[in-house]
């Protein structure tokens, strides 16, 4: 896959076309999120305004709701946190990362290019340019937040405390990881007026006048 030759097709009606290639080199984004068009954009972000850093308030508040529904679990119940489980529920949340990124990219329509990479020295991405309504790309930024809700009702509904250990490690992994992803839903809300179209442009999230 990194030779960017291996794409994925998922036979899904309204399904985007997956490709997976491999690293991607932070200057290359602009190749991957091109839209021809001759109506005026407007900015919402861009991803050189340190993104990942406006968005810390939010990632302190899932990390506060994850140890609220531990605390919850603990007080409610008798099971306890194994370690070496919760380090593999971690572990295998970082795998699925891979995962979220696909769920990103299956919300776009059929025939849209969704190119699926890393950023070096961890960054998973999914880069496509395609306006779609408020409340699809809204849903698009969202959809991954399942890697977590998942988990969190197995940890909620289940009294294994190895499973429980395991479960909150891919939680935490699931609910925290789009952080960055709810800043832009937030900007979105507030930036972008009824009606318009929102897509990733270039290394600007931008909507379409």
């Amino acid at each position: 896959c990194t030779n960017g030759k291996f794409v994925v097709m998922i036979g899904v009606v309204s399904m985007a076309r997956l490709k997976m290639v491999g690293i991607i080199n932070e200057n290359e984004i602009i190749k991957y999120q091109k839209y021809n068009t001759n109506k005026k954009m407007t900015l919402i972000n861009n991803d050189k305004d340190n993104i990942q850093l406006k968005a810390i308030p939010i990632c302190v508040f899932l990390i506060i709701l994850c140890n609220v529904v531990l605390f919850l679990k603990l007080f409610n119940s008798n099971i306890s946190i194994k370690p070496i489980f919760l380090i593999l529920g971690f572990l295998i949340g970082c795998m699925l990362l891979i995962v979220h990124e696909i769920l990103h990219g299956i919300v776009y329509p059929k025939n849209v290019n969704v190119s699926i990479g890393f950023i070096k020295p961890i960054t998973f991405v999914a880069l496509a340019s395609y306006p779609m309504s408020k409340s699809k790309f809204i849903t698009m930024c969202l959809l991954p937040f399942i890697l977590g809700i998942i988990p969190m009702l197995i940890f909620a509904l289940t009294n294994n405390s190895t499973i429980c250990s395991l479960s909150f490690g891919m939680m935490c992994m699931g609910i925290i990881s789009p952080y960055p992803d709810v800043y832009n839903v937030f900007q979105i809300i507030k930036k972008v007026p009824k009606g318009k179209k929102v897509l990733f442009y270039e290394e600007t999230l931008s909507y379409i006048d």
